[in-house]
């Protein structure tokens, strides 16, 4: 007799359980309302160009204020993970024209040398001013060679304080610090 009481007690349960998500469902579809605009053929839909509305902004860097920035950059530094791996992250760049350089990304673990470039991004793209005494650029993504794109806008800026060269970028900054400035090295 204690298992009719028990077995009646749980259908009532789920029945009474199934009644109250059933109206939940009712209730949320009858909230749900959804907006709807008739276009005439003579409307026009404008899509936002985010390359388009970079270009408008800002400003190619200049043949002669390029020449302050032409060259190859390079710089690396060691780290260790949670795990107590080290590793090397690689940076270089190679300004060629103001609107083709390219720069490559990787690490390698510095005890496994089989292991070499992983993560290895070579991207080529433009620099545009980063502001108006040109100390410092900012470089936009234009084609990917290797590896995926970081989606990064800008991948990276690259400042001049004096005389030495600082790149910016979540690609070369060390892993548990955020974005820093990192010194990098022109040839």
């Amino acid at each position: 007799m204690k298992y009719v009481y028990l077995l009646i007690t749980l259908f009532l349960i789920f029945s009474c359980k199934k009644e109250v998500v059933k109206n939940e469902l009712e209730v949320k579809k009858d909230s749900i309302r959804t907006k709807q605009k008739n276009y005439d053929s003579t409307d026009t839909i404008k899509e936002s160009n985010f390359e388009d509305e970079l270009e408008a902004n800002e400003e190619v860097v200049s043949v002669d204020n390029f020449k302050v920035w032409e060259g190859k950059y390079n710089t690396n530094y060691e780290y260790s993970d949670m795990e107590y791996n080290e590793f090397i992250v690689f940076t270089k760049l190679n300004l060629i024209k103001q609107d083709s350089c390219i720069f490559e990304n990787w690490f390698e673990n510095k005890e496994d040398k089989k292991q070499k470039k992983n993560n290895y991004v070579k991207i080529i793209g433009k620099l545009y001013f980063a502001s108006d005494n040109n100390s410092k650029i900012e470089f936009m993504e234009n084609k990917i060679f290797k590896g995926e794109s970081p989606n990064l806008s800008p991948v990276f800026s690259l400042k001049k304080n004096n005389n030495q060269f600082l790149i910016n970028s979540i690609l070369s900054s060390p892993p548990n610090n955020g974005v820093i400035d990192m010194p990098i090295s022109k040839e």
